[in-house]
């Protein structure tokens, strides 16, 4: 699923938000000490770069650091990678989630840390 996906999905589910603050969502891989932390686990499907190998996960970790300031949110989310178990150099690959499923970690990460009414 295309990045550009998440960040439309994540902006309807903060259009419902009724406290008048503004939310974006970025994708980074590192981690921000000091920001609230919340940790989600759910399924993808994984395509290896070398043999084209597919495989389906369940254990697919999404870690989203938030910071709320004047007003202004950010949201920094990463999505963990997993090797293809045939190939021993092939690069770590990307996970591939259901528009379901980014839409249900989003709402769980909302309603979790009170983003929503």
């Amino acid at each position: 699923m295309a990045l550009s996906q998440w960040a439309a999905i994540f902006e309807e589910k903060t259009c419902a938000l009724t406290q008048g603050d503004s939310w974006i969502l970025q994708f980074d891989d590192s981690l921000v000490a000091g920001w609230q932390q919340y940790i989600r686990t759910t399924s993808a499907w994984f395509t290896c770069m070398d043999c084209g190998r597919g495989w389906p996960s369940n254990l697919v970790r999404v870690v989203f650091h938030m910071r709320l300031y004047c007003g202004q949110g950010v949201v920094k989310a990463r999505r963990f990678r997993q090797n293809c178990k045939m190939c021993y150099d092939a690069p770590m690959g990307e996970p591939s989630i259901d528009p379901e499923n980014i839409d249900i970690v989003l709402e769980n990460l909302m309603e979790k840390n009170k983003m929503l009414p």
